[in-house]
């Protein structure tokens, strides 16, 4: 549970649940130097010139997800001694500034060159006394909890806001009685965190080949030896395309919008991602006499900015200019149609002219080539396609809520670390 802060004491403790035999809470100021002077490794640099190679770390170096320092630097110590903040060996750095202290952006400094190394001045700096281990205050503040009551403290302008000194010295962390207890749990935190990163790497590993999946059932069928002996048409033989005249009037005429008839815009196609298109945005009476209004079982086409998505239309609606629909003929399947036009937008980009706002027109969409079978044949497969890409998006959500429990396993597992539950 977060306390509002106070004067009194700055704590994540709730007073509902007692802490373990044993332990207390501790003021970070009272088991860790904040912010050490220079002068604290003054042994450490006597002998140091300017092109002796010092460790270099900047924000961006500091892996949040994983707390630790991914991409260290090697500088020369004249071009970093002055100017950035210093650290030694095993301190923990803290990011103080907004938003690279919500991201987690905190790490323990190991390996460092000779001992000791600088970063940017963005960092405080902890260094445990004899009386705690790093890992401990490292995992403690890497606690969601304490990010957010971290905010409560911000001092600065807005974009450039910090978490002071003071509030981590005042701030209260739970400390077991010994360093071996403290030891023994940092290091059920090191396993635990470790198999949560190896869980949430595997399920991120199976949502890649899940959304590789559609291209792999589209080549499946497009790609066969079956589909090289299909009829060749061209687009424009197949179906009708149209595209709506939303263009005649400025787009941002409030009174064109807020009525009965769906407008369909190019992000809403994007998003589709070639499933049943939504919209955001509606038009009045005197917005659809500028516009076509569009029946169901029509294929939709973007054709500026996003080139090649596509989607089915099925309920009444009005385009913007960058979409256009293709209406099936007969003889076509507007499923399957569809599904023809994802595997072209390649072509589509490849087509459209090199300008700064690309664009393709429908004279040149109307030359596309196609490989089209017979419409019973057409039929079957677009059932079959639709089925599976149903059990894909099926599986992707399945996987993305996996990921998001798992994604927060760290902030639970910590909790109960905090608490003497493990």
């Amino acid at each position: 549970m977060i306390k509002e802060p106070s004067t009194e004491t700055l704590s994540l403790s709730n007073d509902d649940k007692p802490l373990p035999k044993g332990w207390r809470l501790v003021r970070l100021g009272e088991i860790c130097e904040i912010n050490p002077p220079r002068s604290t490794l003054a042994d450490k640099l006597t002998d140091h010139k300017d092109e002796t190679p010092t460790s270099f770390v900047q924000m961006s170096a500091v892996d949040e997800r994983l707390g630790i320092i991914a991409r260290p630097e090697i500088k020369p110590f004249g071009q970093v001694k002055k100017g950035y903040t210093i650290f030694a060996e095993s301190d923990v750095i803290f990011a103080k500034i907004t938003p690279c202290m919500q991201n987690g952006k905190n790490a323990i400094a190991t390996n460092l060159v000779n001992g000791f190394g600088f970063g940017s001045t963005e960092f405080h700096v902890l260094r445990p006394n004899e009386n705690i281990i790093n890992s401990w205050i490292h995992y403690f503040l890497r606690q969601p909890d304490f990010l957010k009551f971290a905010m409560t403290s911000f001092t600065g302008a807005v974009g450039q806001q910090r978490v002071p000194e003071k509030f981590l010295a005042d701030f209260k962390i739970p400390l077991p009685p010994t360093i071996e207890e403290q030891r023994r749990i940092a290091a059920i935190l090191d396993e635990q965190m470790k198999t949560v990163e190896e869980a949430r790497l595997a399920v991120e590993a199976q949502l890649k080949a899940a959304n590789l999946l559609p291209n792999a059932f589209l080549r499946a069928v497009f790609e066969s030896e079956d589909a090289q002996n299909w009829e060749k048409r061209k687009l424009g033989e197949v179906c009708e395309i149209k595209r709506g005249k939303f263009s005649h009037r400025p787009r941002n005429e409030p009174r064109f919008f807020g009525g009965n008839y769906p407008f369909i815009q190019t992000g809403d196609v994007v998003k589709a991602k070639g499933g049943r298109v939504g919209y955001t945005q509606t038009l009045n009476d005197l917005g659809l006499t500028v516009s076509k209004l569009f029946e169901p079982t029509v294929v939709l086409v973007t054709i500026a900015a996003n080139i090649g998505d596509t989607a089915i239309l099925d309920y009444e609606a009005c385009f913007t200019d960058s979409v256009v629909g293709l209406i099936p003929t007969n003889g076509t399947n507007p499923y399957f149609l569809e599904f023809v036009m994802r595997t072209k937008q390649e072509t589509l980009n490849q087509l459209a002219p090199q300008a700064a706002q690309k664009n393709i027109n429908i004279q040149i969409l109307s030359k596309i080539d196609l490989t089209m079978p017979p419409i019973e044949e057409q039929t079957r497969i677009a059932e079959r396609l639709k089925q599976q890409m149903k059990e894909v998006e099926a599986l992707k959500k399945s996987l993305t809520e996996k990921l998001e429990a798992v994604k927060k396993l760290p902030a639970a597992l910590l909790r109960k670390a905090f608490a003497g539950e493990i």
